[in-house]
């Protein structure tokens, strides 16, 4: 993805990012020069993100250890790099459980991403290099693009969605290309790199969930932790199969766990070892992150279930769309009425309050003091909420102080009940974010009037929201309209494949990259041999279809992430990052055969093209781009004044006279 692309999505304000707690960590650790101290002290902050922490530092992945207690010990055993990536990703599950996109099922993206996230986690400490803390993360936000556009299209994506069901992801992916210019996988790179994880995060993002293997050359971090997403990924559909599910899918779901067991070398007991801790981390995180996950069956149920599936297997039911119950669908559902939270430790007045907000025509949850009353909140998100002041555990303005803190307490309306020898504290009380005030003993009329004036702020704070969100969309739609603009400038018309213009701007995103990463990167310049005489002989009609034809073959022979430019005439040009100049002159050289191999026939026209081929990499201590498309530009002539049909990457180089090629 082009990094105006992803700024224009930015600017949409509506792709998931981290919120409190997790975007001061991010903040904090936007330079290396933040201690472990610093984090601990963030992060303490945090109550729940801190018991997440615990967790993770004292998993069975780890098992072994001592128990760690403080936040402190579990940023050092875990590392404060996998500490802050942890905390983004804790805080994107919080602050992103639902949306308005009718055909995406949050409930289900969270707990599958739950589950590869537990499984990448597990396999990780047993099997390779890469530290459990940092695979769970990247497992965790490895779809993160799904979600992102599930955001910021949610009616369009919705349609997307709908025409994909029963699709794979490489066809979903297919679809949101057409649609968006863009695919989830590309869209969750970019977040990744906009928010500094580590690289091989967007690397595993862009290829982990591909139906086919790349064969391109990367670093060793990336390639080992792709491939430990990959192999979580086939665990995926076994732990989130039940009791419930069909034959024919845990049938499936055995299948892709067999070969994920077959490609780790494992027996069958020892697979199952290891898939019943997963099983049970995988129970424990959902309850510790309020993720609904599945009973996951047994390795052996699973396969005894999957046995009963018929020989034909039905095609599978599309999953059922989830639209969460949002504060508007809540008060509309209720005629009028909203959500109210009564906490109040006296049972007399708890009972008279409940009584009267009831008859008004108010859904009413109760708890008798402020602890209980904190928990129901966050869980159930009333809008508004009548609290005592003076309670036993947790009073009413500690309450009011927990809440204020969170993304959704902040939107609340707070009524307080004091007591008239309380007035003196008011001050304290509406310092701490309380909207309302009544003394008590209460008057039930005032109290339903009270509660009637915050209806009418929560009514036009939604307002506020939907207007927001028809911004939000009408700039999401414009910023696809640019992108597809832009995308047809950069195309070229007869190949479609990208043009002069693109390629030169990639070739400068990928050497800015390259300077940051010290990675190498190459380019491979291409003539098709002989043309003139295709054109003189057959028309250029059937010049045009071989243009077509080679620009295809180039398309389908280049690895994932190499781009394949048209810079006019018979000239090609690829573009293939971390590759160094050995590797480029491999891929140059299955390019040259397969072109030599491949016969192009129409009418009276049957044979095939050759190619010359010259390959270059791109040199720090000469870092102008010219220099580099020079190089390759005159190792084709090269290529050509040997004999043609052949690649040059280095050696004594003939530079043809008055040239002025794709460097002028």
């Amino acid at each position: 993805m082009q990094g105006k692309q992803f700024e224009e999505l930015k600017l949409t304000g509506s792709l998931p990012s981290p919120k409190g707690v997790g975007l001061a960590i991010l903040q904090l650790t936007q330079t290396e020069d933040f201690t472990i101290a610093d984090l601990s002290k963030t992060l303490q902050s945090d109550p729940t993100l801190t018991g997440r922490i615990l967790k993770l530092a004292n998993s069975s992945a780890l098992s072994g250890a001592r128990t760690v207690s403080t936040v402190h010990e579990a940023c050092v055993r875990l590392g404060g790099r996998s500490v802050r990536n942890l905390a983004l990703g804790f805080t994107l599950v919080a602050g992103h459980r639902s949306g308005t996109c009718r055909a995406f099922d949050y409930d289900r993206y969270w707990s599958q991403s739950l589950a590869l996230a537990v499984a990448a986690q597990t396999l990780a400490a047993r099997t390779s290099k890469i530290p459990p803390g940092e695979a769970f993360t990247c497992a965790l936000l490895a779809h993160i693009g799904r979600l992102a556009l599930a955001s910021i299209h949610a009616e369009r994506y919705a349609v997307v969605l709908e025409k994909h069901v029963g699709g794979t992801m490489d066809q979903l992916a297919a679809l949101e290309a057409e649609e968006f210019d863009m695919d989830h996988r590309e869209l969750a790179e970019a977040m990744l790199a906009d928010w500094r994880l580590p690289e091989a995060f967007g690397w595993t993002a862009l290829m982990f969930d591909r139906g086919e293997r790349t064969d391109r050359t990367t670093d060793e971090t990336s390639r080992t932790l792709c491939e430990l997403v990959r192999a979580a990924w086939g665990l995926v559909p076994a732990l989130t199969s039940s009791e419930v599910s069909d034959p024919a899918s845990c049938k499936r779901a055995f299948t892709s766990a067999e070969l994920v067991r077959n490609g780790l070398g494992w027996s069958p007991e020892e697979f199952d070892r290891v898939y019943s801790t997963i099983v049970q981390d995988y129970v424990d995180w959902g309850k510790l992150m309020g993720i609904p996950v599945p009973r996951s069956l047994g390795y052996d149920a699973l396969a005894r279930k999957g046995m009963e599936a018929t020989s034909s297997v039905a095609a599978p039911k599309p999953a059922a769309a989830c639209a969460p119950l949002t504060a508007t669908a809540v008060v509309a559902a209720s005629n009028g009425g909203m959500r109210v939270l009564l906490v109040e430790d006296d049972p007399v007045t708890l009972k008279l309050a409940q009584f009267h907000l009831a008859r008004a025509g108010h859904t009413v949850l109760t708890a008798v003091n402020g602890k209980q009353g904190l928990a129901l909140a966050l869980e159930h998100l009333p809008q508004i909420v009548v609290s005592d002041w003076m309670m036993p555990e947790m009073d009413g303005v500690d309450m009011v102080r927990a809440l204020r803190r969170s993304d959704e307490g902040k939107k609340m309306q707070i009524i307080l009940l004091a007591g008239r020898d309380e007035d003196a504290r008011l001050l304290e009380a509406f310092e701490a974010g309380v909207d309302e005030y009544l003394p008590k003993p209460f008057n039930p009329q005032i109290l339903i009037a009270r509660v009637r004036a915050g209806l009418r702020v929560v009514q036009l704070c939604q307002q506020i929201e939907r207007d927001r969100e028809e911004r939000e969309q009408q700039l999401a739609q414009l910023a696809v309209l640019t992108r597809k603009l832009q995308a047809a400038a950069l195309t070229d018309a007869l190949t479609e494949l990208p043009n002069r213009r693109f390629a030169m701007q990639h070739l400068d995103n990928e050497i800015a990259r390259l300077r940051v990463l010290k990675s190498p990167l190459s380019v491979i310049m291409i003539d098709i041999d002989k043309f003139k005489i295709v054109n003189d002989t057959w028309g250029h009609d059937m010049g045009d279809l071989v243009l077509r034809e080679v620009a295809q073959f180039l398309r389908r022979s280049v690895r994932t992430g190499d781009k394949v430019c048209r810079l006019g005439g018979e000239e090609f040009f690829v573009i293939l990052p971390r590759t160094p100049l050995a590797g480029a002159a491999e891929v140059a050289e299955r390019l040259r055969a397969g072109c030599e191999a491949h016969v192009i026939s129409k009418g009276d026209f049957s044979r095939a093209v050759t190619l010359s081929l010259g390959v270059a990499e791109f040199d720090p201590s000469k870092p102008s781009v010219d220099a580099l498309i020079k190089t390759a530009d005159v190792r084709v002539y090269a290529a050509k004044h040997a004999g043609r049909n052949r690649v040059v990457t280095i050696g004594e180089i003939v530079t043809p006279p008055n040239q002025q090629r794709l460097a002028g």
